[in-house]
């Protein structure tokens, strides 16, 4: 049953006007059924031939190389161990050790009072400085035993000073020459002092002027 196209409602095939709307309603076209397309048989594949393998060209073979003899290494001759030298420094320092350590006799001496009083022992050997230890370390028997020995270098420094006044050449090489043996015997007493150490000097150790 034809439909109508503006109002959708349904009107009989006899009549050309709808009859809710009065839409003049227009003849259906007849479709006519199209023809069924052929279909065209598809074209087998061909076989194709199977390709001749191709002959690759062979490579020619290098001739083998003979294995190079390597010269051989000359052999050096061993060499022989060597001598060292013996430290000729370390045996002058232990002469020098064994030559200041004249009667040695720290472990007498409290370890305390040691530690406490290397400072003066070091100020006893400086001049007229050996006055400081004398009268501030009393009872320091460290401190008393190097400021007797730098009292004793002072009296002889005094002396050999007093002697240079002499005007002979001889007195003059005599004081130089004294003067310096008791700056070296200074510089041992501190090298002592510092350590810790309660040694005599040599030669001079010997004389006590302090108790």
């Amino acid at each position: 049953m034809p439909i109508c196209p503006k109002c959708g409602a349904d009107v009989p095939e006899d009549e050309k006007i709808c009859p809710v709307c009065g839409e003049e309603m227009k003849p259906a076209e007849k479709e006519e059924p199209a023809a069924p397309e052929q279909e065209t048989p598809a074209e087998e594949p061909k076989a194709e031939a199977p390709e001749e393998p191709k002959e690759e060209p062979k490579a020619e073979e290098a001739p083998a190389e003979e294995p190079k003899e390597e010269p051989k290494a000359e052999e050096e001759p061993a060499e022989e161990p060597k001598e060292e030298p013996k430290d000729e420094k370390s045996d002058a320092d232990n002469a020098f050790e064994k030559w200041i350590n004249v009667n040695d006799r720290t472990a007498e001496f409290d370890p305390k009072d040691i530690e406490d009083n290397k400072a003066m022992g070091i100020l006893a050997y400086i001049g007229i400085l050996c006055l400081i230890p004398i009268f501030a370390a009393k009872n320091s028997p460290f401190a008393r035993h190097h400021a007797g020995q730098g009292l004793l270098l002072f009296l002889f420094e005094i002396l050999f000073s007093i002697i240079g006044w002499i005007p002979f050449i001889l007195c003059s090489i005599i004081a130089w020459l004294g003067n310096l043996c008791c700056l070296f015997f200074s510089i041992v007493g501190i090298i002592n002092a510092a350590r810790g150490q309660v040694r005599d000097l040599p030669y001079i150790g010997g004389i006590k002027l302090l108790k």
